[in-house]
């Protein structure tokens, strides 16, 4: 990725994603970050709609962008605008997802938020 500060927002990086390997894998397209904490805005990705039934599959490209905000200091979305294009022109067209009411517990195991716990985790069998 590379990172330009936006001019128009000068509290803001944005970081565009330069095209390289598999496009169709690597999905994220914008990364807007703010330049002191690095704390997560906006990002920017793609995505396809399929539809199945009545006829071969049909595949429509879409672009979401997510709204970050935080909850008790942890980073959550609070919003996904997603718009359908390649022609597409039914219902959905464009979708918006508004998450409210969002609570993080008070107490939360220490794998959920550490990598190395997180491994330690996986290799302990079920309770």
């Amino acid at each position: 990725m590379r990172y330009s500060r936006q001019k128009s927002r000068a509290t803001s990086y944005t970081c565009t994603s330069i095209r390289f390997g598999n496009i169709e894998r690597n999905r994220l397209r914008e990364i807007f970050v703010d330049h002191k904490t690095f704390e997560l805005h906006r990002l920017i990705g793609t995505d396809k709609l399929f539809i199945v039934g009545g006829g071969p599959t049909k595949v429509y490209p879409a672009t979401d962008t997510i709204t970050m905000g935080t909850v008790a200091g942890y980073p959550v979305v609070t919003h996904v605008h997603a718009v359908i294009g390649g022609g597409y022109d039914d219902d959905g067209k464009e979708i918006d997802i508004h998450v409210y009411e969002i609570e993080v517990p008070p107490t939360l195991p220490a794998w959920y938020f550490r990598s190395a716990y997180l491994r330690a985790a996986r290799r302990r069998p079920p309770l």
